[in-house]
Protein backbone atom coordinates (compact mmCIF):
# COMPACT_ATOMS: atom_id res chain seq x y z
CA UNK A 1 0.00 0.00 0.00
CA UNK A 2 2.64 2.59 0.87
CA UNK A 3 4.11 1.45 -2.80
CA UNK A 4 1.08 2.93 -4.13
CA UNK A 5 1.01 5.82 -2.83
CA UNK A 6 4.57 7.16 -3.51
CA UNK A 7 3.16 6.22 -7.11
CA UNK A 8 0.35 8.30 -6.69
CA UNK A 9 2.30 11.09 -5.50
CA UNK A 10 4.61 10.83 -8.14
CA UNK A 11 1.41 11.10 -10.60
CA UNK A 12 0.50 14.36 -8.74
CA UNK A 13 4.31 15.92 -9.39
CA UNK A 14 3.88 14.61 -13.24
CA UNK A 15 1.18 16.34 -13.61
CA UNK A 16 2.64 19.97 -12.55
CA UNK A 17 5.45 19.08 -14.87
CA UNK A 18 8.10 18.62 -11.72
CA UNK A 19 9.56 15.44 -13.13
CA UNK A 20 12.43 14.96 -11.16
CA UNK A 21 10.11 14.98 -7.95
CA UNK A 22 7.76 12.58 -9.67
CA UNK A 23 10.57 10.35 -10.73
CA UNK A 24 11.59 10.28 -7.34
CA UNK A 25 8.82 9.09 -6.10
CA UNK A 26 8.15 6.44 -8.86
CA UNK A 27 11.88 5.36 -7.97
CA UNK A 28 11.08 5.01 -3.98
CA UNK A 29 7.30 2.74 -4.94
CA UNK A 30 9.06 0.21 -6.84
CA UNK A 31 11.95 -0.03 -4.49
CA UNK A 32 9.29 -0.76 -1.70
CA UNK A 33 7.78 -3.37 -3.55
CA UNK A 34 9.89 -4.65 -6.43
CA UNK A 35 7.19 -6.57 -8.44
CA UNK A 36 5.06 -3.09 -8.89
CA UNK A 37 4.31 -3.05 -11.83
CA UNK A 38 2.13 0.09 -12.27
CA UNK A 39 4.93 1.64 -10.77
CA UNK A 40 7.51 0.72 -13.08
CA UNK A 41 4.69 1.70 -16.04
CA UNK A 42 4.63 5.01 -14.44
CA UNK A 43 8.07 5.53 -14.07
CA UNK A 44 8.76 4.78 -17.70
CA UNK A 45 6.19 7.26 -18.29
CA UNK A 46 7.78 9.95 -16.50
CA UNK A 47 11.13 9.13 -18.03
CA UNK A 48 9.71 9.77 -21.62
CA UNK A 49 8.32 12.68 -20.77
CA UNK A 50 11.94 13.27 -19.20
CA UNK A 51 13.98 12.46 -22.73
CA UNK A 52 15.80 9.20 -20.85
CA UNK A 53 14.10 6.60 -23.44
CA UNK A 54 17.22 3.96 -22.35
CA UNK A 55 15.95 4.15 -19.13
CA UNK A 56 12.18 3.97 -20.48
CA UNK A 57 12.67 0.90 -22.13
CA UNK A 58 14.54 -0.86 -18.82
CA UNK A 59 11.35 0.20 -16.88
CA UNK A 60 9.14 -1.49 -19.35
CA UNK A 61 11.41 -4.35 -19.44
CA UNK A 62 11.21 -5.08 -15.97
CA UNK A 63 7.44 -4.25 -15.70
CA UNK A 64 7.40 -7.27 -18.70
CA UNK A 65 9.53 -9.61 -16.29
CA UNK A 66 6.65 -9.43 -13.93
CA UNK A 67 3.58 -9.55 -16.72
CA UNK A 68 5.45 -11.19 -19.80
CA UNK A 69 2.42 -12.06 -21.17
CA UNK A 70 0.51 -8.41 -20.56
CA UNK A 71 -0.78 -8.08 -24.50
CA UNK A 72 -2.44 -4.86 -22.64
CA UNK A 73 1.59 -4.24 -21.21
CA UNK A 74 3.10 -4.54 -24.42
CA UNK A 75 0.74 -2.84 -26.59
CA UNK A 76 1.26 0.21 -23.86
CA UNK A 77 4.79 0.41 -24.11
CA UNK A 78 4.77 0.63 -27.54
CA UNK A 79 2.61 3.56 -27.85
CA UNK A 80 4.69 5.59 -25.56
CA UNK A 81 7.79 5.24 -27.07
CA UNK A 82 5.88 5.43 -30.53
CA UNK A 83 8.72 7.82 -31.65
CA UNK A 84 11.53 5.72 -30.68
CA UNK A 85 10.77 2.66 -31.87
CA UNK A 86 12.18 3.10 -35.51
CA UNK A 87 15.36 4.01 -34.10
CA UNK A 88 18.09 1.35 -34.76
CA UNK A 89 18.69 0.92 -30.97
CA UNK A 90 15.34 -0.06 -30.20
CA UNK A 91 14.50 -2.84 -32.80
CA UNK A 92 16.63 -5.80 -30.86
CA UNK A 93 14.40 -4.31 -27.57
CA UNK A 94 11.52 -4.75 -30.03
CA UNK A 95 11.97 -7.60 -31.45
CA UNK A 96 12.94 -9.56 -28.11
CA UNK A 97 10.06 -8.55 -26.24
CA UNK A 98 7.27 -8.09 -28.88
CA UNK A 99 8.44 -10.31 -31.87
CA UNK A 100 5.53 -11.61 -33.39
CA UNK A 101 3.77 -8.01 -32.76
CA UNK A 102 6.34 -5.88 -34.12
CA UNK A 103 5.36 -4.12 -37.34
CA UNK A 104 7.02 -6.18 -40.49
CA UNK A 105 8.95 -2.87 -41.24
CA UNK A 106 11.48 -3.38 -38.64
Amino acid sequence: MLAEAYSNLGNVYKERNQLAEALAHYRHAVRLKPDFIDGYINLAAALVAAGDLEQAVQAYVTALQYNQVGRCLQIHILIELRFYIYSTKARPFLRHYFWPHVPSVL
